[in-house]
């Protein structure tokens, strides 16, 4: 179990890994998709880890708001009250699609 799950869009990785980081350097435990096993699918693995982590941390982007694992895992994370988030795109679109919330957490 990790401490946090980074959701993102594929065009966000960069700023996933960034936020990663961070958050390893400051002693968390950190769960991104790039630690996927090879013996078990992406689903398998995915639908999974939001609900171990202690938090989720959402990357939002206009690509993220199109991916219906990251609203999946936004909302997921929501309801379970350990949603954090980090904007990345124009928040207005954002805003229309009902995935971001109020500001940055991260």
């Amino acid at each position: 179990m990790s401490d946090v799950f980074i959701s993102y869009a594929r065009s966000t990785a960069r700023q996933a890994q960034q936020v990663a980081e961070a958050l390893r350097a400051r002693g968390y435990s950190v769960w991104r998709d790039d630690d996927l096993p090879s013996h078990r699918t992406r689903a398998q693995v995915i639908e999974k880890q939001p609900g171990l982590a202690k938090a989720v941390v959402v990357i939002r982007s206009a690509e993220a708001v199109r991916s219906r694992w990251a609203r999946s895992e936004a909302d997921r994370a929501l309801g379970d009250d350990k949603l954090a988030q980090r904007a990345v795109d124009d928040d207005r679109e954002l805003l229309r699609t009902g995935l971001a919330l109020a500001g940055d957490d991260v």
